[in-house]
């Protein structure tokens, strides 16, 4: 199939498109956001021009209003006071009435040009129809006015949100606060002027409270002249126009004026107003100068505000002209740098295309198996190289049709072999052939280290499971054709658990290969070193003269474990396990394995750190131990497991206040397998672990059961956990679960250990019950004074019981027993543990513990170990003969 135009050079191009033209989408889709942002700012910025000039526009329609007010308000005041307008005219060339008239016209001509609230209209027609003389003008007006504060308010509210949303627009937000100040500012002149003139024109006798409001205007107007100060800017139009106000002599007369009457009238204390009537008497004169003095005040003050409501609009202009220019630069670039892109790709597709689709001619002439000729090199440097690769692969593979025509022909002096080609294809053919030999040492190489790894352990480098057991077997053939022993020994290293769980898997790693390191040192030339998993390790001593040279072998091995060593900073010594078996007559590698490993745990339940050798007197022992573990497994799953209760009391009342919960073994035959026989067991086999979960979990359920009777709800329960149990970091998980999981508290189960449970691990003992006292059980230390605690030991766990041993009970008549006994409660006590005498047999015995300062009692005198339902029963007996029922 040929490679024509259509195939190849639109593909090319698409490609070189989708190079620059996406990355150009990209960031035209950027700047389109940013386009979008621009937008939103210009339109914000035109919103609060168009809210600026309402806010003016009803401004300037209140400052009217207020002067038709005032003008409506004088002629009624000095209508009520018996003086006509043309008096006031004759007296101040002060004409009331035309002055009103021209105020209303204005007023009328305001609301015609501007967008005001609904209603406005409607509400002002009705306060100048109020033309009875006992109306009061200024209630109209003022709900009018109010209708236009209102609308200012809102305006300025919305303002002031779009300046915020705005970014880094500081100046223009500090104008659109000075506006809101200024604005106040005027409304502070508005009210005190209003209430002046009430007060020098009063229309009923009552005036004190058109005095209180004047005080008040008054010192709202000083603080918001103190704030428009502050907000002002050093230099512009509010700043003149400001100054000129404040040198103003109308002005400054004016609210002289207003200043000296307020002080006059609250004199000597402003919180308890005094009306002075002299204070009142104001000329007419006077009055007239001062209405004149409020008049300019509050056009002047009418003034500013217009000045600061352009500086908004301008400074918003400002904002706006930025937001457009910046706009139109993005737009101006993308646009520009998407034409130079789209000119880019043309012209590259062109330069770079055409000598592509040469190449692609000729490499299907090459696919065809037709004679390629060699390609003009012309485009980009990296096109060039093909080209030049592609004429080199030509010569190539026209040199190799040679050689294998030379071939089919068996032509091996035809003059094709002694070419040198040039170029990669051509050194590859020449090393063709010592690549071929290379390869094949390599594979040998490679056969060898599969066969290594597939008989090795690959942490420690000795024999691995498979390779250990074919060797054994082999080793059982030697010797049933020989007449020397074949000894096995099974090694365990003691407590490797708890070294990766304390120190980490990377210490492990170091302790497995040391001990592979020193079996393996040990031995003598022909014994095999194997691991069989884990910690577990192997060695078939061949041949071997007896059984003493067995043993001897064996316990140089441990001795050499022994040493200690560092590794990650930590300095650790090992021991371990061994168990030692020699072949019999018929022995297969799985039986001998059984019984090294028989004497292994033999080796363990002595104590560890010994070497042990599998006899016929261990085999049967071993024999009854298993059976006796199926049966404990069989009495897990089949709940052959209970509780005996033992009740706990308190020394002092006799009150009932816990019990212990004594793990029983119920036979099929309805007797008891006794606790000593079961226990030790099951802590030798790790059996343990899962009758304490039974434990936990058993106690949990009966909890549960005693919570709805009222008599044993608030009872708790004791009960024992192993000290192998303690050394697992799963354990306060396997206390709290069941409590959990039953919503149990944790307060009522308390978990006692002994003495010995934390002496090989201290800190692992102690941060393990704080995570259970943390999470509220109690923690007791059982059968105290018996281990080798001391007192070292129980300042460093959370304690929250000592339980003293029944030895020591049962020597109370002794006075060392006494006085061990005195020297436990006292040291419990400083320890803020509470104290439990176990073994109580006599009341007489209760009798001295309680003296001594014992918390609980414990003992069969008291109350022995009972099911649960005999418990119960036992129970209420004992609360119906203490309360005498």
């Amino acid at each position: 199939m040929s490679l024509n135009k259509q195939h190849f050079a639109p593909g090319v191009r698409v490609v070189f498109a989708a190079v620059v033209l996406l990355p150009l989408l990209g960031l035209g889709w950027l700047a389109n956001s940013d386009v979008r942002e621009a937008n939103d700012l210009v339109g914000r910025t035109v919103r609060i021009d168009e809210l600026t000039a309402r806010v003016a526009d009803s401004l300037h329609a209140e400052a009217l209003l207020a002067e038709e007010s005032y003008w409506a308000q004088a002629g009624t005041s000095l209508g009520e006071l018996g003086i006509s307008s043309g008096l006031i005219r004759g007296i101040s060339d002060l004409d009331v009435t035309a002055n009103f008239l021209d105020a209303q016209n204005r007023v009328d001509a305001a609301l015609a040009e501007g967008d005001f609230a609904a209603g406005l209209s409607d509400q002002l027609t009705r306060a100048r129809q109020e033309t009875e003389p006992s109306a009061e003008p200024s209630v109209g007006y003022e709900s009018a006015a109010r209708i236009l504060s209102e609308s200012i308010a809102a305006d300025l509210a919305e303002i002031r949100s779009l300046a915020r949303a705005i970014p880094d627009a500081g100046h223009l937000t500090d104008t659109v606060e000075l506006l809101e100040l200024s604005v106040d500012l005027r409304a502070s002149i508005s009210g005190m002027t209003q209430s002046y003139f009430s007060v020098n024109f009063p229309t009923d006798d009552d005036v004190r409270l058109e005095t209180e409001q004047l005080f008040q205007y008054y010192v709202q107007y000083e603080a918001d002249v103190r704030a428009v100060s502050e907000s002002l800017q050093e230099e512009g139009e509010p700043r003149m126009l400001w100054a000129e106000i404040e040198s103003d002599p109308d002005v400054v007369a004016f609210f002289g004026r207003v200043g000296n009457l307020t002080r006059s009238l609250f004199a000597p204390d402003p919180s308890t107003p005094v009306i002075d009537s002299e204070a009142l008497s104001v000329p007419g004169g006077s009055s007239t100068d001062a209405f004149v003095g409020s008049l300019v005040a509050v056009s002047r003050h009418e003034q500013f505000v217009d000045a600061v409501t352009e500086d908004v609009r301008s400074q918003s202009g400002l904002v706006r002209s930025n937001a457009e220019q910046a706009r139109n630069r993005r737009l101006l670039f993308v646009f520009g740098l998407g034409a130079v892109a789209s000119l880019g790709v043309v012209g590259a597709s062109l330069w770079i295309v055409v000598p592509l689709r040469r190449m692609a001619i000729v490499v299907a002439q090459l696919r065809e198996g037709r004679q390629a000729g060699r390609v003009r090199e012309a485009g980009p440097s990296e096109v060039r190289a093909a080209a030049r690769a592609l004429n080199e692969a030509v010569e190539s593979m026209g040199v190799a049709e040679q050689m294998a025509m030379a071939l089919a022909r068996r032509d091996l002096d035809s003059p094709a072999f002694a070419v040198a080609t040039s170029g990669r294809l051509g050194a590859s053919l020449r090393d063709a052939v010592s690549a071929l030999a290379s390869s094949i040492a390599d594979r040998e190489e490679f056969r060898e280290r599969l066969a290594y790894e597939a008989t090795h352990d690959g942490l420690t480098g000795v024999a691995n499971r498979a390779n250990t057991m074919k060797h054994l077997g082999q080793a059982l053939g030697r010797f049933d054709r020989g007449d020397q022993e074949l000894a096995v020994m099974f090694i365990d290293i003691d407590g490797f658990k708890t070294v990766n769980d304390v120190h980490g898997h990377a210490v492990g790693d170091v302790v497995l290969r040391t001990v592979a390191d020193r079996v393996s040192a040990a031995m003598r030339l022909g014994d095999h070193v194997g691991r069989l998993g884990g910690d577990e390790f192997v060695v078939i001593a061949e041949p071997i003269a007896d059984l003493e040279t067995a043993m001897g072998l064996a316990n140089r091995v441990l001795q050499g474990l022994c040493q200690p060593f560092t590794t990650h900073g930590v300095s650790l010594s090992l021991s371990a396990s061994i168990g030692v078996t020699l072949a019999t007559v018929n022995s297969t590698p799985e039986d001998l394995l059984r019984d090294a490993d028989l004497a292994l745990y033999e080796a363990k339940g002595q104590g560890r750190s010994r070497v042990v050798f599998c006899d016929e007197v261990l085999k049967d022992r071993t024999e009854s131990r298993i059976t006796t573990e199926k049966a404990l497994k069989r009495a897990i799953a089949n709940d052959e497991l209970e509780f005996h209760f033992q009740p706990i009391l308190n020394a002092e009342t006799g009150q009932l206040t816990s019990v212990e919960a004594l793990l029983r073994w119920r036979l099929p035959d309805g007797t008891y397998c006794p606790p000593s026989e079961f226990i030790p067991l099951a802590e030798r086999s790790e059996l343990i672990l899962a009758v304490d979960k039974w434990v936990l979990s058993e106690a949990a359920e009966q909890l549960l059961a005693w919570s709805t009777d009222p008599m044993l709800s608030a009872l708790g329960v004791s009960v024992n956990v192993s000290a192998l149990h303690l050394s697992e970091p799963t354990l306060a998980e396997t206390v709290l679960r069941p409590l959990r999981e039953l919503s149990i508290d944790p307060q009522r189960l308390t978990v006692e250990v002994t003495e010995t449970a934390f002496l090989d691990d201290l800190d692992l003992a102690a941060a393990t019950l704080r995570t259970l006292r943390d999470a509220g059980v109690r923690i007791a230390i059982d059968d105290f004074g018996t281990g080798y605690a001391s007192l070292a030991h129980l300042r460093r766990l959370p304690v929250d019981i000592l339980k003293i041993d029944h030895s020591f009970v049962d020597g109370l008549g002794r006075a060392d027993d006494r006085t061990l006994v005195q020297l436990t409660i006292e040291t419990g006590h400083l320890l803020g543990a509470s104290i439990i005498a176990e073994g109580v047999e006599t009341a007489e015995q209760a009798r001295q513990l309680l003296e001594m300062g014992t918390d609980f009692l414990q003992g069969y005198g008291l109350g022995r170990p009972m099911p649960a339902r005999e418990f119960v029963e036992w129970a209420k007996n004992r609360r119906s003969q203490r309360s005498g029922v």
